[in-house]
């Protein structure tokens, strides 16, 4: 699989992009590490048509916070 190159709309922030793609909260840090050019925002709001790359995440970097109780 190849990282996604994803087109900000008004108003995105990387927390609710991160969300919306990974599925969990916290993952912000892997699309910066992406997107070094980001570290120098003083808030997380991008520009409409501002492209950013959407790295992809292993499962095992992934904490859902979801634990198994009938394991």
């Amino acid at each position: 699989m190849a990282d996604i190159v994803y087109t900000a709309k008004d108003g995105d922030r990387l927390d609710t992009i991160a969300f919306a793609y990974y599925g969990v909260e916290g993952l912000e840090s892997k699309i910066l590490e992406a997107n070094p050019n980001l570290l120098r925002r003083k808030d997380w709001f991008l520009r409409a048509n501002e492209k950013i790359t959407l790295p992809i995440v292993d499962d095992s970097e992934i904490d859902t916070g979801f634990v198994d109780v009938f394991s």
